[in-house]
């Protein structure tokens, strides 16, 4: 179950990756600090990118913290 959560986050993580260098490559006649459009794809995705490797950073710390009876969004399992 961890593994297809962090398999799943890294996907993403890499996927916003891809969208970084396809908007970095896109040609243009503006500067970097005057196309507003290309600095706000960039910074969408590298912010998307450090939000899932600071949630799976958690994920895997609060996993080993409390073991395997706690679910996803940390949520304790009954046990009975």
């Amino acid at each position: 179950m961890i593994d297809d959560v962090l398999l799943n986050k890294k996907e993403s993580i890499e996927r916003c990756i891809q969208q970084i260098r396809k908007f970095d490559a896109i040609p243009t006649n503006l500067p970097f600090e005057g196309d507003f459009l290309k600095q706000d794809a960039i910074a969408t995705n590298l912010q998307r990118a450090m939000k899932q490797s600071f949630i799976t950073f958690e994920d895997s710390r609060i996993q080993s913290l409390l073991g395997s009876s706690v679910q996803k969004f940390g949520q304790s399992q009954p046990d009975w």
